[in-house]
């Protein structure tokens, strides 16, 4: 029979979905206030869309080898 311990996620995985989740959240907030610019005809420019890409890249990173542990 399978124990609550054989379930249990480690701490860093945790740690590292939740701050996912947040630089997530960062990244849509980014994204809304380019929209906005562009909808006011203002220019994107490649380095604020490379940021935000750089951010979900991180979440990537962090969450692939959070659940590497799993």
């Amino acid at each position: 029979m399978a124990t609550e311990k054989d379930y249990s996620i480690s701490a860093s995985a945790v740690n590292a979905v939740v701050e996912s989740a947040e630089k997530i959240e960062g990244a849509a907030s980014l994204l809304l206030l380019l929209e906005e610019k562009a909808g006011d005809d203002g220019t994107v420019t490649s380095s604020e869309l490379a940021a935000i890409r750089s951010i979900l890249e991180s979440c990537a990173k962090d969450l692939n080898s959070a659940f590497q542990e799993v």
